[in-house]
């Protein structure tokens, strides 16, 4: 009896210093496809404002806090680490009001006298304050690239835009002469000696007008096109914080990528593109996936650019594609520059790990650590790489289809 009590005080201290502790602590069970607690810290009141009594007698179901598009995860994660004595940890988010909260989820089993692994005790800390800083590396990340790119892009929007003047100018002239032209015809039914000389003077450029002016109308009608068209995959790239979650034209990501980047890559490279047609919208947060295109593209110019200087080559190549494998989406970026050498392969990923040394090119070591926490953290796919020294690279996304109707709110 005395044993029994000691243990009764004894858990009831524990529970005391648990409670008094930013993580969330729990033992928990699955009944079916419900996650349900047997004990939970009381920080769990303000993390989502029901007591630790509402789960634990009323038995409500832990999975209901979490994120819809996010459940799966830790189930799968319960699933997989059944019959193992080393648990799992798993990332998801949790419904906040009307924030989300992202955690992480470190479980172990417990187990019982007769072997089986019913009852897990896991930690559950908050990791939101990480997410805000890693998010703000990355939205650095991205106004690092976007600022060097500017010139570019004004040079891209600078061209049309001079020779859609030249051709207003030129416009403008073929009016007043067309419109002199037309007064002299006039007045040739007038007084036809004078009048007659008067509109065959003016008469010796018409022909020369009616060749040109279509032309200068169709070029300005181009330039306005390429404008505009620049100025979308500018907009496309404009909601730096935003990471909601919708269905995407991943093609069209693809192509508002390449547009940005036309000035920075057309002197070093041709660039293709073979684009699924058939390609299904994607439920994903398209600016962060628009943001993994630009790195990688950026990434493949500068090989090539150092392939160039090394005098291998003059001009490289790259080509962007997309196709549907089975039940998800994969767009490969390949490049024919100069590899990525054996010794560092292991490293690319690592934050703050760069191999840009030069002034032009200097990087900060966030972008591929970014683009891989992007397709495998945020969207549950993966992001891997081949390649071979001075023959090019490829990096390569997979991104899963949604099958469930549960979705991410906006």
């Amino acid at each position: 009896m005395g044993t029994d009590r000691y243990s009764l005080i004894s858990q009831m201290l524990s529970e005391g210093f648990l409670d008094t502790l930013p993580q969330m602590f729990c033992r928990f069970y699955c009944v079916g496809k419900t996650v349900r607690f047997d004990y939970v810290s009381r920080i769990l009141l303000e993390w989502t404002g029901y007591m630790p009594e509402t789960f634990i007698a009323e038995g409500r179901n832990w999975l209901e806090q979490i994120l819809p598009s996010d459940r799966r995860l830790l189930r799968a994660a319960i699933e997989n680490a059944a019959g193992r004595e080393d648990g799992f940890v798993v990332e998801y988010r949790l419904l906040d009001g009307d924030r989300v909260r992202y955690v992480r989820h470190t479980a172990r089993p417990d187990l019982i006298a007769d072997g089986s692994l019913p009852i897990w005790n896991g930690c559950i800390e908050d990791t939101t304050p990480l997410r805000q800083a890693q998010q703000n590396l990355e939205r650095s990340q991205l106004l690092q690239s976007m600022g060097w790119l500017v010139a570019g892009i004004a040079h891209e929007i600078n061209t049309p835009i001079q020779f859609i003047g030249d051709n207003l100018h030129f416009l403008d002239e073929a009016w007043e002469a067309l419109c002199a032209y037309l007064r002299a015809l006039k007045q040739s039914t007038l007084s036809p000696p004078e009048a007659v000389e008067s509109a065959n003077t003016v008469n010796q450029n018409i022909d020369f007008l009616l060749t040109e002016a279509p032309d200068a109308i169709r070029q300005s009608l181009e330039g306005i096109e390429r404008i505009s068209g620049l100025v979308a995959a500018m907009r496309d790239f404009s909601r730096l914080d935003e990471r909601r979650m919708a269905a995407a034209d991943l093609n069209r990501a693809v192509r508002s990528t390449l547009t940005i980047l036309r000035n920075e890559l057309k002197y070093t490279a041709d660039v293709c593109t073979e684009l699924d047609t058939s390609l299904p919208e994607v439920h994903c947060s398209v600016d962060e996936i628009s943001r993994v295109l630009l790195n990688l593209l950026i990434n493949a110019g500068h090989s090539i650019k150092e392939k160039i200087d090394k005098g291998l080559f003059t001009r490289g190549r790259i080509c962007v594609r997309t196709q549907q494998l089975d039940k998800q989406i994969e767009i490969c970026v390949s490049d024919d520059g100069m590899g990525i050498p054996d010794a560092i392969r292991h490293r690319i990923f690592e934050r703050f790990f760069t191999t840009k040394r030069d002034s032009q090119t200097q990087g900060t070591g966030q972008g591929l650590a970014m683009a891989r926490s992007i397709i495998e953290e945020h969207h549950h796919g993966r992001l891997t790489f081949e390649s071979k020294v001075e023959c090019g690279t490829t990096f390569t996304i997979r991104i899963p289809l949604e099958e469930s109707t549960e979705r991410t709110p906006g």
